[in-house]
């Protein structure tokens, strides 16, 4: 499957911005690294899943504008982003992640 990283800044329903911890936009390839390389409180260190995580948050941070990816990537990436990141942000990165255009994703 292939996901666009357009580096589309997610804003809520007023159009504003979504400032990630250090006050920058916050856009799908900084949301899945950042979902990747998170160790979440409901889980427990596995070396061999870390290294997979770390190594798909790499190629995502690498890539060019188009990503090709498993389709059971994209299914942990959606279940690490769920765990991680409030609603408005979930909504808008599952439909970028499914190639749907959301009302906060309007193209330009």
């Amino acid at each position: 499957m292939k996901i666009t990283l357009d580096d589309h800044n997610y804003t809520d329903f007023d159009g504003e911005e979504i400032p990630d911890e250090k006050g920058q936009p916050i856009n799908l390839r900084k949301i899945i690294t950042r979902a990747l390389l998170t160790l979440h409180q409901s889980e427990r260190a596995n070396g061999v899943e870390s290294y997979k995580r770390c190594k798909l948050a790499e190629r995502v941070y690498e890539a060019d504008k188009e990503l090709e990816i498993e389709s059971e990537d994209i299914t942990l990436i959606k279940r690490l982003i769920g765990e991680l990141f409030a609603p408005i942000i979930v909504g808008q990165a599952y439909d970028a992640l499914e190639g749907k255009t959301t009302t906060q994703r309007k193209e330009d």
